[in-house]
């Protein structure tokens, strides 16, 4: 394994910037750092349509279009962020990337975080607007038989506990993808121990981040995982992009080989040389965009 000449500088410049900050960052720290992160490697597609609305009055999203169909797929994206940090906007370029190469009117769902609003709020508003969008699609413009649900990092754990059926959606959900996905919170997986320093998310940030999920009340036990009952509920047809410098590699590989076993169809691609979240960073890493581009063409190809 050999990491890539521009992701080391990229984790050798952040090491600089936070060094003894691991782990005890305020969540308005580790909020800021994580926008300033994504902002500083984002390069923004152009696309055909963006607008905001809110999902039941209540639940901000943003949708994004790069075709005219009569009846065009869709895609409702939940954003990474530890289920404590990100945004729709944080996730602005990601989702763009997403319309265009996929083809799919993109959901970006902008879901209750903790700590001010505790595990599983964010699975509850992640579930409510995949039954808002299929029981509006005609309103919508989408086609209510092709909806598929994804995320990145922690947003695409909230999509696979989705598809595993630890939160019940009133919608038909015809695949899933999944960005660097987490999907154990409580794994001990050798990813998670030789990457767990200095590989752009840390151990103790996320033992922070799992904190403040959690009632005061409740240990981590209370957090579901997508990785336990995946071959009692199938999944949909599955995208999964993987990198080889992730803490939360080993989970992803898991999940892909589950699902194989269970002859449920699966992409799955590891990208050497990279770290977590790279798609995101096209104007950092020169392999951001084709993953992306690589992983929106395979999931229109499961909506057809």
């Amino acid at each position: 394994m050999v990491l890539d000449a521009r992701a080391k500088r990229l984790l050798d410049m952040l090491s600089l910037s936070r060094s003894g900050q691991f782990g005890t960052l305020t969540i308005d720290a580790r909020r800021a750092g994580f926008e300033g992160l994504m902002r500083m490697g984002a390069r923004p597609a152009v696309v055909t349509e963006v607008r905001d609305l809110l999902a039941g009055g209540c639940l901000p999203m943003r949708v994004y279009r790069d075709t005219v169909s009569a009846d065009p797929a869709a895609l409702v994206f939940f954003h990474g962020g530890g289920l404590v940090a990100g945004s729709i906007e944080t996730h602005d370029g990601i989702c763009r990337s997403l319309a265009k190469s996929s083809g799919a009117s993109v959901f970006s769902v902008g879901y209750r975080l903790a700590p001010e609003n505790k595990f599983p709020a964010a699975l509850e508003d992640a579930a409510f607007a995949v039954g808002w969008i299929a029981e509006h699609a005609d309103d919508l413009g989408i086609d209510a038989a092709r909806i598929a649900i994804g995320g990145d990092s922690a947003g695409a754990l909230l999509a696979a506990l989705i598809c595993n059926g630890h939160q019940p959606v009133t919608a038909d959900i015809k695949a899933q993808l999944l960005l660097c996905p987490v999907l154990d919170l409580m794994a001990d997986l050798p990813s998670r121990r030789d990457f767990g320093s200095g590989y752009l998310i840390d151990a103790t940030t996320i033992a922070q981040d799992i904190r403040h999920c959690l009632v005061d009340t409740q240990s981590i036990d209370a957090l579901p995982s997508a990785l336990i009952g995946a071959v009692q509920h199938l999944p949909p047809p599955t995208v999964i992009v993987a990198a080889e410098f992730d803490p939360f590699r080993d989970e992803a590989a898991i999940y892909h080989s589950q699902m194989q076993a269970a002859g449920v169809p699966v992409r799955y691609s590891c990208h050497p040389g990279m770290v977590h979240s790279f798609y995101g960073l096209p104007a950092l890493l020169r392999q951001a965009e084709p993953a992306l581009a690589e992983a929106g063409r395979s999931l229109s190809e499961f909506l057809r």
